[in-house]
């Protein structure tokens, strides 16, 4: 495998290159090359079975076959080269094989002997290759070099020896690979150096070898690293890089280094830590030439893992996980900006790891003090880190997978924003509700700042979510908690005012402050107040009449104040119209609906207004309020009209509410619904007031000459006609029977001669068309 761009031209298919095999010779000339060597070597046995000759002879014969290949082959290089290469690979094969079977299996070689005939094919091999060009001789070289010291046997080999020797072969292997440039000879190299390596260690590796062996293993792996820079510059294509050896070698190395100094104090940590700058200073070494920028990113990133490893080695999990945040961040800032696609995605990896291992400890047990405890350090570097590197990821040019994985480390790091200090006020503080909502506002300001200085939209997300979620903080906090200043509440409200307002006011140089903002605003502003207001009237006392009344008299004052003030100056010199006619239209509904449903069951409290219990003033200056609404210049006709029909209603049945609350207080009546209904006086007023009420409307449609209104208000009289005889003369006592009649009837006579039905407009018309036509000239 490698690194790299792809070449441009296209690589030929399996069947090519199978063709082409074949058709050259090389192909014919190896299978040639196997089938005799099979038959030869059958042979051989069916010699030796028939007694022809001893076994030694027949080894002798198969390595003088093999030698005579070589020479053959070589010879017929200059002429048939693909020919005489297949001859001299097929003898080299043939003359390992046997040397091993006569070393291994019959054991006629003596394992010195075995050891030096084994180095010497591998030099002939690779003097061949050299002086052919042949990389398969090569090959052959390499796998002689290494078979050398498995043949022998790695046990009885004294260390120094043994990796002395695995050095000078690789030294050998690494200089003709860059010599020739033959990408694939130091991989085969480096991976026989792990095999002996490996058959060594298994059964021979003990902690007082340690300077007998480290010393070695380094230096092999800087003759990796120097072969590789040296074989990249020789190269026709420096920008394709081995991963084989440029990866694989230094973390098998590192393996057995690390294994070797693990009886050390942090034995691991040091290895990892000089691997990390060996890796450095090769960056910075090859990084001056532009050419091999793509061998000097490989290196930085080895030195970037290496120091990652050896982080925990010398720091706790908690300091671990921060210092791979920042790691991880600025692999993603920096491949961001430089464009590297690899250096991104290892340090999306190297961020997820501590984010991940980390946020659990973020709910652990705080520390005694509050703000020093490395929780809180790391929940900001975590933050942090995840800020800088998603934002580095939010760019157009990138692939939309990498701008998700951007939104979601922006949502982090607003996540960690709120959690940095909200732990912290509810380890350390008594009364953490109003400071945590004072923070929680006060970071929601941060994040619509840092929004527009860093232009991602992203993080200003939570202010439109956090400013509404103040309502259902609010009910939350009256069924718990109660007014707004208990709890640290007079320092958390305050503040996530401001904030909304502060908000509104930042969007508005760029035109989003959007209406909903202003008016919810509004709505939670005279929610507060008269939340508050009420409990300081009050003293506390939550079934008194004058907590009631201020509920409704504040939002009034507000309603009425916006209908008489009027500036050019924000926000209501641009938003006037939606506070007045949307906002104040929505105060008075929801205070209202309070009234009408929830202060409509309250008998009221001491201290009483003769009959009149503040609740039912309250309601009076709520109408009152409305009443202006309706007038209001910015209110539209149909608002007007719709309004003026919901707010006849709603006095309709505040009326009664009050009669209900008069009756309660005069009789002692229990303030029941069925108590109340069933109550003679309650009945008696209900009549003349529908019948006054009736009386009123009729007369003033007579003077408008509106036949709706005066039909309405006939119905409505109608309507108190049937009560007297369907329930005033069946369940009323004969006092209060004799009352309401009379009152309601001398209301209908007041009716009949004030209040005549007013003429129909058209009819109105026919009769005066005759006049004026008189008065035609």
């Amino acid at each position: 495998a490698e690194i790299g761009p792809p070449a441009t031209a296209k690589p030929p298919g399996f069947g090519t290159r199978l063709m082409a095999w074949l058709t050259t010779g090389g192909g014919l000339v190896q299978v040639g090359v196997v089938v005799l060597f099979v038959g030869a070597a059958l042979f051989v046995g069916y010699a030796a079975d028939r007694g022809w000759y001893p076994l030694e002879a027949r080894l002798a014969t198969a390595a003088l076959g093999g030698f005579v290949l070589v020479v053959v082959g070589h010879r017929l290089v200059p002429r048939r080269r693909i020919y005489g290469l297949a001859l001299q690979g097929g003898g080299l094969a043939i003359v390992y094989v046997t040397v091993f079977a006569a070393t291994v299996r019959y054991g006629m070689l003596p394992a010195p002997s075995a050891f030096v005939v084994f180095v010497g094919i591998a030099a002939v091999a690779g003097a061949l290759a050299a002086a052919e060009d042949s990389r398969v001789l090569a090959h052959l070289a390499v796998l002689g070099a290494v078979a050398a010291p498995l043949v022998v046997g790695v046990g009885g080999t004294p260390a120094p020896l043994l990796f002395g020797y695995l050095l000078a072969v690789d030294v050998a292997v690494v200089s003709l690979g860059a010599w020739r440039g033959w990408t694939e000879l130091p991989p085969l190299g480096s991976a026989g150096s792990f095999v002996v390596t490996t058959a060594w260690w298994l059964g021979n590796h003990r902690p007082e070898l340690f300077w007998e062996v480290e010393p070695f293993l380094v230096a092999i792996l800087v003759v990796f690293v120097v072969g590789t820079v040296v074989g990249a510059a020789r190269s026709g294509r420096p920008d394709r890089v081995r991963v084989g050896v440029i990866f694989g070698t230094p973390v098998w190395l590192f393996v057995y280094l690390g294994l070797g100094a693990a009886h050390l104090p942090h034995g691991l940590g040091w290895t990892a830590l000089g691997l990390a700058l060996l890796y450095g200073l090769a960056t910075g070494v090859v990084g001056r030439a532009r050419r091999l920028r793509p061998v000097a990113e490989a290196f930085g990133f080895l030195a970037v893992v290496f120091a990652l490893v050896a982080v925990p080695a010398f720091f706790d999990d908690r300091i671990t996980a921060a210092i791979w945040a920042v790691a991880g961040a600025a692999l993603v800032w920096g491949g961001a900006r430089d464009r590297r696609t690899w250096a991104r995605v290892v340090g999306y990896g190297v961020l997820a790891i501590p984010n991940l291992t980390f946020v659990a400890g973020v709910w652990g047990e705080p520390g005694p003090r509050p703000l020093l405890d490395a929780a809180f350090v790391g929940r900001i570097l975590l933050g942090g880190t995840a800020l800088v590197a998603g934002r580095a990821v939010a760019r157009p040019s990138l692939p939309p997978v990498e701008r998700g994985i951007g939104a979601l480390l922006g949502i982090w790091a607003v996540t960690m924003g709120y959690l940095v200090g909200l732990v912290e006020i509810w380890a350390h503080v008594d009364d953490w509700p109003g400071p945590s909502l004072g923070y929680a506002a006060a970071v929601t300001a941060a994040w619509v700042a840092a929004a527009r200085f860093l232009e991602w939209p992203l993080l200003g997300f939570p202010a439109r979510g956090f400013f509404w979620a103040l309502f259902g903080i609010a009910g939350i906090w009256a069924g718990t908690l109660g007014p707004p200043s208990a709890a640290g509440g007079w320092l958390g409200w305050p503040l996530a005012v401001a904030t909304w307002i502060w908000v509104l006011w930042d969007r508005a140089r760029t035109g989003d402050d959007g209406e909903p903002g202003h008016v919810g605003l509004l709505l939670l502003g005279t929610l507060l107040a008269a939340w508050e207001l009420g409990h300081r009237v009050a003293g506390g006392d939550a079934a008194s009449s004058w907590r009631g009344f201020v509920h409704l008299a504040i939002p009034a004052i507000v309603v009425v104040l916006l209908e008489g003030l009027r500036t050019d100056r924000w926000p209501l010199g641009p938003h006037g119209r939606t506070y007045r006619v949307v906002g104040g239209g929505l105060v008075l509904v929801f205070a209202g609906a309070w009234a009408a449903l929830v202060l409509a069951a309250t008998p009221g409290s001491p201290p009483r207004l003769a009959v009149v219990d503040p609740l039912d003033l309250g309601a009076l200056v709520l109408g009152v309020a409305a009443f202006t609404w309706l007038r209001g210049r910015d209110t539209p006709e149909p608002a007007r009209r719709a309004g003026a029909w919901i707010l006849g209603g709603w006095g309709f049945w505040m009326t009664h509410v009050t009669i209900a609350r008069a009756v309660h207080r005069l009789t002692g009546v229990p303030y029941e619904a069925e108590a109340i209904v069933g109550s003679d006086l309650f009945q008696t007023t209900v009549s003349i007031f529908w019948s006054g009420l009736a009386l009123v409307l009729m007369f003033a449609a007579t003077r408008r000459r509106s036949r709706p209104v005066w039909l309405t208000g006939m119905s409505l009289l109608g309507l108190t006609v049937v009560k007297l005889f369907v329930v005033d003369l069946a369940n009323v006592g004969t006092g209060w029977r004799i009352v309401s009649f009379l009152g309601v009837g001398a209301l209908i006579l007041t009716v009949a001669y004030l209040a005549p039905l007013p003429p129909d407009e058209a009819t109105d018309e026919e009769a005066t068309a005759p006049t004026e036509a008189l008065n035609r000239p």
